[in-house]
């Protein structure tokens, strides 16, 4: 795969700076995920791959909305107010929101005029691609893509998460599930083209919604690592712990949090704190659950903070003890702060970051056992730690936000010329 943008484009036929292949990424919001930090982050690598790349809202607001060119993003223009407290608070089928899941009857307003927002965002700009991200765009995007005209668009659905998984986690057994799985299958066999964000990913679509193989690329998503390396140092007013490990993600149970608590509990290490980041709704369970284990006054819970790489960085360990995950992204930038990392060997995503453990440790997923003796295996050899350190940055490097946009704009390019749109004013 080239690593840079000058190699993607074309002998002949290449977009001129009057033409460029427009791509439209879709979003509810620019909340504080994983699906809305990596398209913030390709955006401006995107332009240098000469693409013309906007991310389309349903409303403004979010966690990540300072962090874009505003000449980059257009709003949908059939009114915004419902939208945004719709999706300011969206389900957590989207997997990745730092807030709390909206009430059941605010969805139901909401949910329906997705498709027609999205349609106005994509006659406002006339892309060649629309990228849908998140499972509720996902999902929309199939009515808003016909209505505006197949042969004239060409889509590409963004999966970020382990779709099974959530769909179990939440929806109980019965009907409801059942439909919302056939639902997911019968869309998600639809684009022109599946974007994986890994292997695993892609290989549960498969196994799990019979997403054609042929319609499926893995692209991992991309870290700015001269912006993290940067942040890395600010401080922003940030008080860490003398020493500390550190975690980072939305407080709910997807992410193993109460699981990292337990393990922190039996390393017994009294001069150790733990500090974890994000927000989300298992926060007065794990605050709980700290004071059960008698652990509360050495674990600290700032909430969603804007530099995490400050924390990171300057941590004994990082540790990702998710139960499930799509790729992992928080692993990378902490591995790009030149920061020991542990993880769970959970779908998807660690194993493949970590290269079965060259980069960082893998302990056994949902096993409190082997979290604690891998972090302990860390903690207690100091030389060990910084080789996984110094093979962890190596490792980030190939996740690189330079090196992944043209992967994707390759993506774009191919799936453009699919459907006969590339060059299309």
């Amino acid at each position: 795969m080239p690593d840079s943008c000058e190699a993607l484009l074309p002998r002949s036929g290449r977009p001129s700076a009057e033409t460029p292949t427009r791509v439209l990424f879709l979003l509810p919001t620019l909340n504080g995920g994983g699906a809305e930090r990596t398209v913030v982050t390709l955006i401006p690598h995107l332009q240098a791959c000469g693409l013309d790349a906007r991310i389309g809202l349903l409303a403004r607001g979010g966690a990540f909305d300072g962090e874009i060119n505003p000449a980059r993003v257009l709003l949908t223009r059939l009114g915004t107010r419902k939208m945004g407290r719709v999706f300011l608070t969206r389900p957590a089928l989207d997997g990745t929101s730092y807030a709390s899941r909206p009430d059941f009857s605010r969805i139901l307003t909401g949910i329906p005029l997705v498709p027609l927002h999205q349609l106005d965002l994509i006659r406002q700009f006339r892309p060649h691609v629309v990228v849908s991200c998140t499972h509720s765009m996902n999902l929309a995007a199939l009515l808003s893509t016909r209505a505006y005209g197949r042969r004239r668009v060409a889509w590409i659905l963004r999966e970020g998460i382990n779709t099974r998984a959530i769909i179990e986690s939440d929806t109980s057994p019965g009907p409801g599930r059942m439909l919302r799985s056939l639902v997911t299958r019968h869309v998600y066999r639809q684009p022109d083209r599946v974007l994986a964000i890994s292997h695993g990913v892609a290989d549960g679509l498969v196994r799990d919604f019979r997403v054609p193989r042929d319609s499926l690329r893995v692209i991992h998503n991309p870290v700015d690592v001269s912006r993290v390396s940067r942040q890395a140092q600010g401080a922003d007013g940030a008080r860490p712990p003398a020493r500390f490990i550190v975690a980072c993600g939305r407080l709910h149970r997807q992410k193993g949090f109460d699981l990292l608590l337990q393990a922190f509990a039996r390393l017994g290490i009294a001069d150790l704190a733990l500090v974890l980041l994000g927000e989300g709704p298992e926060r007065s369970h794990l605050e709980s659950l700290a004071r059960e284990l008698g652990i509360a006054s050495r674990v600290v819970m700032p909430g969603f903070v804007a530099n995490p790489w400050h924390w990171m960085a300057r941590a004994a360990a990082f540790v990702l003890p998710s139960r499930y995950e799509g790729f992992g992204s928080v692993l990378v930038e902490a591995m790009a702060c030149g920061t020991p990392v542990v993880a769970t060997d959970c779908e998807y995503g660690p194993r493949e970051i970590l290269f079965d453990s060259e980069a960082g440790l893998l302990a056994r997923a949902e096993d409190i056992d082997s979290l604690t003796a891998a972090i302990g295996n860390v903690l207690a050899n100091p030389g060990f730690a910084h080789e996984l350190a110094v093979r962890g940055r190596r490792r980030a490097l190939e996740f690189d936000a330079p090196v992944v946009a043209t992967r994707y704009a390759d993506l774009v390019r191919e799936t453009a010329g699919r459907v006969g749109l590339e060059g299309r004013l």
